[in-house]
């Protein structure tokens, strides 16, 4: 009967096609001939099945797994779904290189800018910028990675304001007050190259008496917290 049936089904679609037809489901409730038309076409059993590519450079397959989920789901074949996958990891590529270059001509055109504002003040509040990196940013533990965040954040000549203000406070003992002298990290060498900065300023004149008595002498003055630093 089955060879009766074999031969009959030869004769009405061809030699060449028996066996490789498929029957589709009755209907949304069919669900055994759903599963029967979806392995036909190659569909695993399970998500796990498919081998999707990752992007190029990358080696977390969370969203390769949850778009396998999602091609489970939808019955999609296992090449159809290396095919999307691989369109997908181009189309974000691209988009992530022209980011990436955007974001580069952007950063070059605020420190142009940055330098035609500072002038020749330029060099000196960028070596501050550089101090107040070292100062805070780097015991904050900020690394390159988190650097690039903040600059995209906030614009890269928003970022070096910010680090130069920063660097400045450290110039004449700015991070040295409170009751707790060197509580960023003041070197004694630090403090002592800002107490011969600041003897210097007041040597010229460039600290008047009022300044002095009112910003560095005194039992709150920088001086006295230098001081501290240095001989502590």
């Amino acid at each position: 009967m089955a060879a009766k049936a074999a031969w009959s089904l030869e004769r009405l679609i061809g030699h060449e096609k028996a066996g490789r037809t498929v029957v589709l489901p009755k209907d949304d409730a069919d669900i055994e001939g759903r599963k029967a038309f979806l392995s036909k076409l190659g569909v695993p059993e399970t998500p796990e099945g498919y081998k999707l590519p990752l992007p190029e450079g990358q080696t977390d397959d969370g969203f390769a797994k949850t778009a396998a989920k999602w091609f489970h789901e939808a019955g999609v074949p296992p090449k159809s779904a290396e095919l999307i996958s691989s369109k997908w990891n181009e189309f974000i590529g691209t988009e992530i290189k022209a980011q990436e270059q955007l974001e580069k001509q952007q950063s070059e055109a605020a420190l142009q800018s940055l330098q035609s504002e500072w002038g020749h003040q330029f060099d000196e509040r960028a070596e501050l910028g550089r101090r107040g990196l070292r100062e805070i940013g780097t015991q904050a533990g900020l690394g390159d990675e988190d650097l690039k965040k903040l600059e995209s954040a906030i614009g890269t000549d928003k970022m070096l304001k910010m680090f130069w203000k920063l660097g400045e406070t450290t110039k004449e003992g700015g991070f040295a007050g409170g009751n707790n002298p060197g509580q960023f990290g003041t070197t004694k060498a630090q403090a002592q190259e800002q107490i011969n900065e600041i003897t210097a300023k007041r040597m010229s004149g460039e600290i008047t008496d009022y300044q002095w008595q009112k910003e560095y002498d005194g039992p709150e003055g920088k001086m006295t917290k230098l001081t501290k630093i240095v001989t502590s």
